[in-house]
């Protein structure tokens, strides 16, 4: 029962801190809103153990936040934060640096790569013998002149 007197309790704070806020009494129609929205949530908190034991930890947490001190951040925080701040850009400034050093290399492994495939390529066109035909244009070519060399079948 002290369940309900509770929820009672805080329906009417909360009734109370609205019309605060709003500036203004509140009406007989809002105040039967919120009775029967009140009546409702108690029925909820009673028809329901799970509910009724989620509000009960709610209201504890929140008893507990509200009895906290107020928490504030230590003299040189910002002197801290700051510090740091700036040694993560030099970190970060360190690593652009070794990447301007290393990007040179990157280049030349790729154009090592190329070269290594043109060679293989030329290879394997030196091995194959068969002498090279003309593919006939599909469309466009008014001549009949072939716009690729291939090499043809044996």
């Amino acid at each position: 029962m002290a369940r309900v007197e509770d929820a009672s309790s805080a329906q009417r704070e909360r009734g109370a801190a609205n019309a605060n806020t709003q500036g203004a009494a509140e009406s007989p129609e809002i105040a039967e809103a919120d009775r029967r929205e009140a009546e409702a949530f108690e029925a909820y908190l009673e028809g329901t153990g799970d509910g009724a034991a989620e509000f009960d930890e709610l209201r504890r947490v929140l008893a507990a936040v509200g009895e906290m001190e107020p928490v504030q951040a230590p003299v040189d925080f910002y002197d801290q934060v700051t510090r740091k701040l700036r040694r993560r850009r030099l970190l970060s400034g360190e690593a652009a640096a070794a990447g301007l050093v290393s990007m040179p290399f990157q280049v030349i492994s790729v154009l090592a790569i190329l070269a290594v495939g043109a060679l293989y390529l030329l290879a394997e066109l030196d091995r194959d013998q068969r002498p090279l035909q003309r593919e006939p244009s599909v469309k466009g070519d008014s001549e009949g002149k072939a716009r690729e060399v291939t090499r043809g079948a044996p």
